[in-house]
């Protein structure tokens, strides 16, 4: 099994020295895919390889896996050893690439409100209430399916390759929104004596005896770290 994943991998080594002038075609295409979807690092080169294995689309996602499938196969390297067969076929598999700007674009909401915020109101009928779920928001720490099947195979430079940096923790959607994490609630002359990136404040509708007023509530604050998953370049 070792000397199939190494001679494997030599050829994989001699296509990508630029030895592929020796296929031609969808053959050579096939093999540059193979290649460029493996690895974070694409240059201009394989702009006509991706174009050709994503230009490859049908209604049925099945249909598209397959018909992906048997273009990967085209290249003579999927026939050598299993887990070059296997590779083709996790790769048939993805929808794109796996980068960490999209891994940094993933928002996730919690599942369950992180508070509740009650709004009432002078109505005809006197006081009327309805609670307001606040929900919280984070970068998910959970890989895209597309990063996950990449750093899966066995041939790829996705292994430990990104790294989530981030503290997991979800924040209600108002400090989500102004991108900073409350700490603690404080007067406004030591509100106006923070720094700008220190304050946050919200102006709340709050009952006054018999009335409404809105009242506004000062704290000191943190910024969210919203830049979680880091591409480390493959090291641990």
């Amino acid at each position: 099994m070792k000397k199939h994943f190494l001679t494997s991998l030599m050829l994989l080594g001699t296509l990508q020295a630029g030895n592929t002038d020796l296929l031609t075609g969808d053959t050579a295409l096939a093999c540059e895919a193979i290649l460029c979807l493996s690895s974070p690092a694409m240059p201009s080169e394989c702009m006509p390889s991706l174009q050709r294995y994503f230009g490859i689309s049908y209604s049925k996602p099945w249909k598209t896996i397959q018909a992906r499938m048997n273009f990967l196969n085209l290249c003579p390297v999927v026939a050598q050893t299993p887990e070059m067969k296997a590779q083709a076929e996790s790769l048939s598999q993805i929808t794109g690439t796996c980068t960490e700007q999209e891994l940094n674009a993933q928002l996730e909401k919690s599942k369950q409100p992180l508070e509740i915020y009650k709004k009432c109101k002078v109505g005809d009928n006197g006081i009327e209430c309805m609670d307001i779920p606040i929900f919280g928001y984070r970068i998910n720490p959970k890989m895209t399916k597309n990063c996950e099947i990449l750093s899966r195979m066995t041939y790829n430079d996705y292994q430990n390759r990104f790294k989530y940096t981030c503290n997991k923790q979800f924040y209600k959607e108002y400090e989500w929104n102004a991108g900073k994490k409350i700490i603690a609630e404080i007067s406004q002359s030591e509100y106006n004596a923070l720094k700008e990136n220190e304050r946050f404040s919200r102006t709340l509708k709050e009952r006054t005896g018999f009335s409404y007023k809105e009242i506004t509530h000062y704290y000191r604050a943190e910024p969210i770290e919203k830049h979680c998953w880091v591409d480390t370049g493959g090291s641990k």
